[in-house]
């Protein structure tokens, strides 16, 4: 595997595991009445929300920072960014409404 591919992988991982881990502890979170529960999911978008932007500015950082001979890991650390948007942005609107019967 390529490391520009592992740059990419890591970050995605990353993505995956702290968005499963917050599905995870909102869905189990709060009094089971469906007014709460919209609570619970506001405070999971919220939360996954500080953590992409948390993880955006390590990425622009580590992008930044990289050695001028390998600019393809700069480009790889830029690429995943956008991935890692798109994604976090997608799990962050959908996970409410596949898990919950109304959002409001």
């Amino acid at each position: 595997m390529k490391k520009e591919t592992q740059i990419i992988a890591i970050h995605l991982g990353v993505q995956v595991l702290y968005s499963t881990f917050f599905l995870i502890f909102f869905y189990f979170q709060g009094i089971e009445e469906e007014f709460f529960k919209v609570y619970a999911w506001m405070g999971f978008m919220v939360t996954q929300a500080m953590f992409m932007i948390g993880h955006g500015i390590t990425m622009a950082i580590l992008a930044s920072n990289q050695p001028k001979d390998k600019p393809e890991y700069a480009q790889a650390h830029w690429l995943s960014l956008g991935f890692v948007f798109l994604l976090g942005g997608s799990i962050c609107f959908a996970a409410p409404e596949v898990f919950v019967d109304r959002f409001y």
